[in-house]
């Protein structure tokens, strides 16, 4: 349990953990307030930007943590959660030249959306 949840009194069920897509109220809620927080810094680059770390794309020293799906996109208009889109699979290191190559076309981003529904869909 983490400590917020130890806080606040709240344990975040498996079947909430494992959801990948917002509730509606969750989605209301971000639309009228804004999308939270990404991540925390010191931890993103700690993880994914170690010494030594290159370039995904020209082997140049690592500078940059990428989104392949855009974290804000992500959010509001494919309705991702925002702690599945902060894991590391969606996050690849790069140099500054590179940032943007390192996004999935939205067309790419459709498909593997569907195919996130489609999973959903065959656990329920």
């Amino acid at each position: 349990m983490r400590h917020w949840q130890k806080k606040m009194g709240r344990t975040v069920s498996s079947k909430t953990r494992n959801n990948r897509f917002l509730t509606e109220v969750q989605l209301a809620v971000f639309r009228e307030f804004g999308v939270p927080v990404r991540y925390n810094r010191g931890q993103k680059r700690k993880d994914l930007l170690p010494p030594g770390k290159r370039c995904e794309f020209c082997s140049e020293p690592a500078t940059r943590a990428a989104y392949r799906i855009p974290y804000t996109k992500g959010v509001l208009k494919h309705h991702l959660r925002p702690d599945f889109l902060n894991q590391s699979w969606n996050l690849i290191a790069t140099c500054s030249d590179h940032i943007t190559k390192a996004k999935w076309s939205e067309n790419r981003i459709e498909r593997y959306v569907a195919k996130l529904h489609e999973r959903a869909e065959h656990q329920r």
